[in-house]
């Protein structure tokens, strides 16, 4: 990349100096992105550690067959 302003980088390169400019942005987002995921799944792990686990007894359910062989 070049460190020059846009406008003096367009009339320099020409088209190729619009696709670099876009390249950056979108390496930029891609950055921000990542980092914002990185930021929610450390509050989720964190958040893991808090729950707890509840298990309810119940009865096991009464199965009734279909009585084919009849």
């Amino acid at each position: 990349m070049l460190a020059i302003p846009f406008p003096l980088e367009a009339k320099l390169l020409g088209w190729r100096a619009v696709s670099e400019a876009a390249l950056f942005v979108a390496v930029s987002l891609m950055v921000v992105v990542v980092a914002v995921w990185a930021r929610i799944a450390a509050m989720r792990r964190e958040g893991w550690g808090e729950l707890r686990l509840r298990y309810d007894e119940a009865p096991d359910p009464v199965v009734h067959g279909l009585n084919l062989l009849r």
